[in-house]
């Protein structure tokens, strides 16, 4: 998991466009993320982040199918690069890797 943490990291910097797959994302690391606090309260989830982490994990698990609305296409996109991105960066990355200083 800390790999999976380290590579999307690394994904960010580099630009890379990251997408809600098993390149970059998995159940362990989606409850990794929730448990640690990048999923945040917004209106947008009536200010509970546990939707936001339910939602990317039950898109997760049926991804191989595609998207079933433009909703569903356009939400994991936004936090990814909000919340998600946030957290992930704001990570030390000596803690991320377990490396010492």
């Amino acid at each position: 998991m800390l790999r999976q943490l380290t590579e999307l990291r690394a994904a960010f910097i580099k630009r890379v466009r990251v997408e809600l797959n098993s390149e970059f994302f998995s159940r362990v690391l989606l409850e990794y993320l929730w448990l640690n606090g990048a999923f945040v309260p917004s209106p947008y989830d009536k200010n509970q982040p546990m939707r936001d982490y339910e939602f990317m994990r039950d898109l997760f698990n049926k991804s191989s199918r595609g998207y079933a609305s433009e909703r569903e296409g356009k939400k994991p996109v936004a936090l990814i690069l909000g919340p998600i991105k946030n957290f992930v960066m704001a990570q030390d990355v000596a803690v991320v890797t377990g490396m010492r200083r």
